[in-house]
């Protein structure tokens, strides 16, 4: 059951990577709800196997995510009624049928990094401005960098493949964005711009 979890988890997780590069917004949402229900099964999986960091990670991707849902649904309000009836009777089977084995108190350094990276990247999804998708992207990138030496050392095979495929997915969504531009121009341009220096 935890395999076959983990292996949704990578399924979902892996498809909403690579459907947020497209240019259609109504793909992009698809690929949002993808990491909504990957947020579901991983949280799932690492509450079977104890894995406390994992369970906090995939609350805050949750939360970072439900932003960009938002930003790209007709129907907000129906979408966020039955996200919290799927949230409800999900948690409450959660309850009923997973025994919470807790095994870490402590959440590694590098863990908390990873996570805040790409939970920033994830709420930066909610923009549509190609500037913002390039850093989000950008920042999934080297989380991922980061996620697959950690699914190394904790021995998650399918975690660390996602955390591989982002590599690929994240390139291409800045491909995408870029539309023909070359990064070192985008990243030229987009310093001087927001960072330049102001003379007194």
């Amino acid at each position: 059951m935890e395999q076959a979890l983990e292996f949704s988890g990578m399924v979902f997780t892996m498809t909403g990577a690579f459907l947020i590069t497209n240019k259609k917004e109504k793909t992009r949402l698809i690929g949002l709800f993808a990491f909504i229900a990957a947020n579901y099964t991983v949280f799932a999986f690492a509450s079977m196997k104890g894995l406390l960091p994992l369970q906090i990670q995939m609350i805050f991707f949750f939360f970072a995510g439900i932003p960009a849902i938002k930003s790209y649904c007709k129907n907000w309000k129906t979408v966020k009624k039955y996200l919290w009836i799927f949230s409800s009777v999900y948690l409450l089977l959660l309850i009923s049928f997973v025994d919470f084995n807790i095994r870490s108190n402590s959440i590694p350094i590098i863990e908390i990094i990873a996570a805040s990276i790409a939970v920033i990247g994830s709420y930066l999804q909610k923009f549509k401005l190609s500037d913002m998708r390039i850093i989000s992207f950008i920042m999934f990138f080297v989380a991922d960098i980061l996620y697959v030496g950690i699914s190394i050392e904790n021995s998650l095979l399918f975690f660390g493949i996602q955390s591989f495929f982002f590599w690929f997915t994240s390139i291409k969504g800045i491909k995408s964005e870029l539309n023909g531009e070359s990064f070192y121009n985008w990243a030229t341009t987009f310093l001087t711009t927001n960072f330049k220096t102001k003379r007194i």
